[in-house]
Formats: structure tokens, C-alpha cells, sequence
């Protein structure tokens, strides 16, 4: 059984999601993942799908023969406020997403678990499942087991595993394999060197990722380590290829799903 494959917006910001939903349909996916919400930074922008046109973009998606995955994303900071999450988290499951991802800026540990285990609640209310996603650079959920202890025995919460995240907390793919299955919602991939210093960090998480197979992360050890139906997103946005080598956003994906496909194949 092959793995379901998903494009995610993060690939091509420079496309609407309407767009990408073309995008990955010629290409060969089997789900997109888009955003009904921004993150917080106003200078950061990211292409979203509208509570208005949920009905027809769902149709569109169905159109081309995909489905929606994920959409981003909960994130939460010293102000977030929850209940402002809901309509963001209505237009997801409108279109027909599973999950959602949810990140923490706070620094206060205490509120952010509070405000964690309230999003879980209302996107369970909505028919969510909220996938808390763990990276370096989040000031409380910096590692694996944290998320994992904020994920376990909280309802509608699962762990959102991203293979750049993986390698810069130093987490072991052996404590991915050891981790009950049932508490892994979500697998995103992508590649890069295995080491970076790291004032990089942050411009290689939005910016500066590698197509899968093209680095050194040991992504079929990962992969070995998931559940085997678990889909694959691919969340890779390469500002190398897109500006400095001007490949298109079909371009990318086309590369993508070739490089994740031969890791796939490796991996099985």
C-alpha cells in the first residue's frame, strides 16, 4: 500500500490555494493542505481560503479529485484568544479538512497548555482533530516530550511530526518509533543538511528546505518509524528554487513528489 502524498501552501505562498489545488492535482498528489488562518506577524502573509467560498472551494477540490488534509494553523501567543479560532476552524472542516495545526509562541508554559487543551476542545466540537506541532524555536514546546506530554490523554489532540523539526530539536527516531501510534496525527517532510547553525534556523523553516532525498535527513528511518498509512504532507518552501533559480510553483511540486517518491520507495 503506497502512502497518500499532500502539497502543502507553504510550497508556493506566490499561488492561491485554488491554484494549488491545480497545481497538485497535475502533479499527482492525493491531498492539499491550505490555511484559513494566518499567523500572527502581520508582515507575514499567507494565501487563504475564505469562509465564503468554502462550499465552492470544496467542490473544486472533489473537481480534481484530492482532498484536504490539514489547515494551518492555531498559533498560540501571550494574547491568543481561543474562541477567535473558531470561525478559522469551521472554514477548515468546511472544506473538508481532518486535522489543524496548532504552534506555541508563548512563553508561559501555563497559559499555553491551558490555551492548547481549549483549542483541542473546540476543534473537537468542529470535528478536528488539533496536531500540536514541536520545534526549536518555540519557547514551550521545544522537543518531542513536551508535545507528546501535552498530547497524551488531552481529546482531539495529536502530534505533528516535521522532519526539519525532528532533526533540529535532536530528536530520535527511535523515541518517534517507541511513541504510541495512535498519538501521531500528522507527518510533514522535507530535507536538509544535518547540521546548521543555528541563527539559521528560522529562514530554513520557511524558507529554505530541500526536496526529500536531496539532504541528509534520515527520512526513511522516519518513515519506518510512522504508522504505514500515514499520509505524507510536504511542507517545503524552497525560496532557492523559486527566486534564485526561477522554478515555478508546478516546477517544485513536480520535484517533490519525484524526490518523496523515490524516498518512499526506499523506505518500503
Amino acid at each position: 500500500m503506497s502512502r497518500a502524498i499532500s502539497l502543502h501552501q507553504l510550497c508556493a505562498l506566490e499561488i492561491t490555494p485554488w491554484t494549488l489545488v491545480e497545481v497538485a492535482a497535475r502533479a499527482g498528489y492525493d491531498h492539499v493542505c491550505v490555511c484559513t488562518q494566518g499567523p500572527p506577524n502581520p508582515a507575514i502573509r499567507f494565501p487563504l481560503v475564505a469562509a465564503g467560498e468554502a462550499t465552492a472551494f470544496r467542490r473544486h477540490v472533489a473537481d480534481h479529485g484530492l482532498s484536504v488534509l490539514n489547515i494551518e494553523a492555531c498559533f498560540l501567543t501571550a494574547t491568543a484568544d481561543v474562541a477567535g479560532f473558531r470561525a478559522a476552524l469551521e472554514t477548515g472542516r468546511s472544506i473538508g479538512g481532518r486535522s489543524v495545526t496548532v504552534v506555541s509562541l508563548d512563553p508561559d508554559p501555563l497559559r499555553a497548555r491551558d490555551n492548547f487543551e481549549a483549542v483541542c476542545m473546540l476543534a473537537g466540537e468542529i470535528g478536528l482533530i488539533a496536531n500540536l506541532e514541536f520545534m526549536a524555536i518555540s519557547p514551550t514546546v521545544a522537543t518531542l516530550e513536551q508535545a507528546a506530554d501535552w498530547v497524551r490523554g488531552t481529546a482531539h489532540a495529536a502530534l505533528a511530526i516535521d522532519a526539519l523539526h525532528v532533526v533540529r530539536t535532536g530528536a530520535a527516531v527511535a523515541e518517534i518509533a517507541a511513541l504510541d501510534p495512535a498519538l501521531i496525527g500528522y507527518l510533514q517532510l522535507c530535507d536538509g543538511p544535518a547540521t546548521r547553525p543555528e541563527e539559521e534556523w528560522r529562514a530554513e523553516a520557511i524558507g529554505g528546505r530541500r526536496v526529500p532525498g536531496e539532504g541528509e535527513f534520515p527520512l526513511v528511518d522516519l518513515l519506518r518509524a510512522v504508522p504505514a498509512d500515514l499520509p505524507v504532507s510536504l511542507e517545503v518552501p524552497m525560496n532557492h528554487r523559486r527566486d534564485g533559480e526561477g522554478v515555478d510553483a508546478a516546477g517544485r511540486a513536480s520535484m517533490l513528489i519525484a524526490g518523496t517518491r523515490a524516498v518512499l520507495a526506499r523506505a518500503r
